[in-house]
């Protein structure tokens, strides 16, 4: 009788030793996998093609201002590299920036639309706070923009730095990237508008270009900065668009 106990308690002694030792292995290893887990990341695509492209586009640095800038295709794939990598690494950041401004926009045209006839203090107050986040929003957006395009740039050297840069600063004159390359007055940008328009309708009409226009077009296009911008643009905008495109 006194056997059989000893079997018994031997017995249960032992499952207990077991289950002890199950629930230390849990232990020890529940953690291990929690880490495993918690370290786990997923991974990041590489930007498409297409959004390199409009992103540098985006920038001031698509393939007519950088072959008026003097950069050759090796320079243009550097340029395409360098902002693929910062589109992967905080693509997210300029997205977010973007929605965040129309976002603001959006708020505050829908603030503007539903106030009729003259807005009350407390609209005033709310068209003003609406009118802060814009500017903050465009703020933000035109920082992340500047941070992707010294990104972009670093390949470069200062001179292509400096002459993307006044082609930037005239972005909005509205003609082709070569001819940007100058810092050009509101007066002297209509005047090249002009005279560009009377080029093209002319040759495209087999007529002659008009004397002034012709002359205006002459003195422009002998300015050293500008006869430059047009010989590197003939030479090398074919390639720099190839390299651009990943081919």
């Amino acid at each position: 009788m006194k056997s059989q106990r000893t079997e018994s308690s031997l017995i249960v002694h032992s499952r207990f030793i077991v289950a002890t030792a199950t629930v230390l292995v849990a232990l020890a290893t529940g953690p291990i996998i929690y880490v495993a887990q918690a370290n786990t990341i997923p991974a990041v695509e590489a930007p498409t093609a297409a959004a390199v492209s409009s992103t540098l586009v985006r920038c001031g640095l698509s393939g007519e201002s950088l072959a008026a800038a003097g950069v050759d295709a090796a320079g243009a794939a550097s340029v395409r590299a360098a902002m693929a990598t910062k589109l992967e690494n905080d693509g997210p950041t300029l997205s977010a920036a973007t929605e965040s401004l129309a976002s603001a926009r959006t708020a505050l045209e829908s603030l503007r639309k539903s106030i009729t006839g003259e807005p009350s203090q407390a609209e005033s107050a709310q068209i003003a706070q609406a009118s802060e986040n814009v500017a903050a929003a465009e703020s933000t957006l035109a920082s992340a923009v500047a941070s992707f395009v010294e990104a972009a740039q670093t390949p470069l050297s200062a001179e292509k730095r400096a002459s993307l840069t006044i082609i930037r600063a005239n972005a909005s004159r509205a003609l082709p990237a070569p001819y940007l390359v100058q810092t050009l007055s509101d007066e002297d940008a209509v005047a090249l508008r002009d005279a560009l328009a009377a080029e093209r309708i002319a040759l495209k009409q087999e007529a002659e270009v008009p004397a002034e226009a012709a002359s205006h077009l002459a003195t422009v296009r002998a300015i050293p900065a500008v006869a430059a911008a047009l010989a590197n643009t003939e030479s090398n905008l074919a390639a720099i668009k190839s390299a651009l495109a990943g081919s």
